[in-house]
C-alpha cells in the first residue's frame, strides 16, 4: 500500500489491527503516531519512482564502499 502512495490507508489499517488485538491499550501511542503523521510534508509521502530508488541505492553502495 505504501509503495502505491496509500500511506494513510496503511496506517489506518495498522491502527485497526492494533485495536483489534489490544483494545485501547495503545491509544496514547496511536495518538502520538497520528500527531507525528500530521507533521510530515505530504511530498515526502508520495511514492518514489524506480529511478529515485536506484539513486538512493547507489548512494548507499557508494557510502559503504568508501
Amino acid at each position: 500500500m505504501i509503495e502505491k502512495g496509500l500511506f494513510i490507508e496503511a496506517l489506518n489499517r495498522d491502527i485497526a489491527s492494533i485495536r483489534d488485538l489490544f483494545g485501547s491499550k495503545y491509544d496514547l501511542q496511536i495518538a502520538e503516531a497520528l500527531e507525528y503523521y500530521n507533521t510530515i510534508d505530504p511530498e515526502k509521502l508520495k511514492p518514489r519512482t524506480n529511478n529515485e530508488n536506484e539513486k538512493e541505492k547507489n548512494l548507499v553502495v557508494d557510502y559503504l564502499n568508501q
